[in-house]
């Protein structure tokens, strides 16, 4: 996952109240000034926050107990349209795409995804690390799911060993981890069982193969995949 970073610097603008400010944040016992009129023109959630019978509605300052005071400084900063133009970076992505996706800001959501396909678009595969294939798969899963099957099936190229000691792979749910590894065995039967594959690569190559079938065992019959392997070899 991206490393945990230095506090940032507050823009003037968030940091102090102005004569378009009409409410308060206190996160982390500090406060954020900002404009309602901003925050329903963008969202869903708050419009609904300071129109409907929500105590925030008149209340002069809105705890968020359960955020951090650096993510919505940068979530706030792609609202705002004196900031809008921030670049995302991994570090703030996973800062902004969890606020986003809360409070239902379309635009903001689609520039986070905008983002997570640049970053493949052009680009080999292998020039992504493990970690960072992970960790976009794991944001896709809890706040983008129209980009997970992306980066579910560029996972699962990655070695088996890569997958398993990479800092990030603890972080999907046990669901994704079965899927992965379901599509991985899909790619491999793929490889193993197309037509003439048997004579067109080394024997090297299914030792390799066998070594890493093994792993894979059928909760059913309690057989590893290296048993269907040595059936297709020894036709």
């Amino acid at each position: 996952m991206a490393e945990e970073q230095q506090p940032k610097a507050v823009p003037v603008l968030f940091a102090t109240p102005d004569d378009m400010t009409d409410v308060i944040f206190v996160v982390e016992d500090r406060k954020l000034y900002f404009n309602k009129t901003i925050l329903m023109m963008c969202s869903p959630v708050f419009k609904s926050m300071f129109t409907s019978s929500f105590k925030e509605k008149e209340a002069k300052e809105i705890p968020l107990p359960d955020k951090k005071y650096g993510d919505v400084v940068v979530f706030f900063e792609q609202i705002h349209p004196m900031f809008t133009q921030q670049p995302i970076t991994d570090t703030t992505l996973a800062q902004i795409l969890p606020l986003a996706d809360e409070y239902q800001v379309k635009p903001v959501l689609q520039k986070c995804g905008q983002y997570l396909l640049a970053q493949i678009k052009g680009v080999s595969s292998s020039s992504l690390t493990t970690d960072k294939v992970l960790f976009y798969l794991w944001l896709c899963e809890k706040h983008l799911q129209e980009h997970r099957d992306t980066f579910l099936h560029l996972a699962a190229r990655r070695k088996s060993r890569e997958l398993q000691t990479s800092c990030n792979y603890e972080l999907l749910p046990q669901t994704t981890m079965l899927e992965l590894i379901t599509t991985r065995c899909l790619k491999l039967d793929d490889f193993i069982f197309t037509e003439g594959s048997r004579t067109r690569y080394s024997s090297d190559l299914f030792d390799r193969l066998r070594h890493v079938c093994r792993h894979f065992v059928c909760s059913e019959c309690n057989n590893s995949l290296t048993s269907g392997l040595e059936k297709y070899l020894n036709k």
